[in-house]
């Protein structure tokens, strides 16, 4: 199936027309489900009238049109629509949307034998590759019994077109990048003790040789569990097992050399560059990117755009932390400065920052 690809969003300059605030527009992948017809219809109407109004989005939605028009237009995911509140689903009735991933939707449903609350997260691209990612994010979460990472109970298929689904236990709170628009900047011992958990989830994968590829505050929920607040990761659909797949890795791979995977934000350069050997240090940089936002207010990379990330990363090394925060902890903007370090071989491992964070 030809696939259309999407110009990256490019900063919105008024042209007599309205013009929304970047953080309300959709994010790459939802316009791109959106251009392809494989966005269901619960999100379909609020998201073009978005873009109906939106130079940004406009932009990059016309340049997808015209991509198609040379490729061939994908058709339609048939599936994608079949699964709407009320629906019953290999056991389970669809409540509402939780949220909109790049690969799937994650709906709030209840066991119907029981009530028992879950997260089901439903494919929306069901190629081949999306599959083996799903299935092995299930594999990889399973393998894991962390606290901090949220639990993955099954891989169902659901729907007459047996979709795949990821059945995850139901969280109950915001992400860190809903909680950062509100609360940023923070208090260091603030940031400290929020992070600590991450960085023990990391440092979990890392022991194990897995690297989650995709950390970013959304992938980072902050789950109420009675009174107390506890910090889960999420979505380890990108992750890779340096260690324990070596073999399938091997004979398939989920990504091909040069494929750029994550979001551009929050990704080390040499993701950004498409480099197959991605290790651990990808991480740190990730962690790096969203502890100096906790701190700062804003993000060390002012673009999200390929084009604009990779000239500010050939300009040379990010201005330290302390640029910003001059009376931040000299041990911790030395950290955070080594996690943003260009050269992966310069970042500190994960040990050294769970240690630092643990004194707070």
């Amino acid at each position: 199936m030809t696939s259309i690809r999407l110009a990256s969003i490019p900063n919105a300059k008024a042209s007599g027309r309205r013009t929304l605030n970047a953080r309300a527009c959709p994010d790459e992948s939802t316009l791109l489900a959106l251009v392809n017809g494989n966005l269901s219809p619960l999100f379909a109407g609020p998201i073009r009238k978005h873009v109906d109004h939106c130079d940004a989005c406009q932009a990059a939605v016309a340049a997808g049109i015209r991509n198609a028009e040379a490729l061939g237009r994908p058709k339609r995911n048939a599936s994608a629509e079949a699964f709407v509140p009320g629906k019953i689903v290999a056991g389970y009735e669809l409540e509402r949307v939780l949220g909109l991933g790049g690969i799937g939707t994650v709906w709030s449903v209840k066991r119907v034998s029981d009530g028992c609350p879950f997260a089901l997260k439903i494919l929306r691209l069901a190629s081949g590759d999306v599959v083996r990612r799903l299935h092995r994010e299930a594999r990889l979460a399973s393998a894991f019994v962390h606290p901090n990472l949220v639990r993955v109970f099954d891989v169902i298929e659901v729907g007459e077109s047996h979709t795949p689904a990821l059945l995850m236990e139901q969280l109950v709170g915001e992400d860190l990048a809903v909680h950062l628009r509100r609360a940023a900047p923070l208090a260091v011992e603030v940031a400290a003790r929020l992070f600590r958990p991450v960085a023990g989830v990391l440092l979990t994968l890392h022991e194990r040789g897995v690297v989650h590829r995709d950390l970013k505050p959304s992938n980072v929920f902050l789950a109420a569990e009675g009174d107390a607040m506890v910090v889960k990761v999420l979505d380890l659909g990108m992750a890779r097992a340096l260690n324990l797949e070596q073999a399938t890795l091997a004979t398939h791979r989920l990504t091909q050399p040069g494929t750029v995977l994550g979001t551009p934000r929050y990704m080390a350069p040499e993701q950004l560059r498409g480099q197959d050997d991605i290790n651990a240090s990808a991480d740190v940089w990730a962690f790096g990117c969203m502890f100096y936002e906790a701190l700062a207010g804003n993000p060390p990379l002012a673009s999200n755009r390929y084009p604009d990330i990779l000239a500010e990363l050939a300009a040379g090394p990010l201005p330290s932390i302390r640029t910003r925060i001059v009376t931040l902890r000299p041990d911790v903007a030395d950290m955070v400065d080594r996690c943003l370090c260009l050269g992966r071989a310069d970042r500190p491992y994960t040990i050294e920052i769970d240690n630092l964070l643990s004194q707070f």
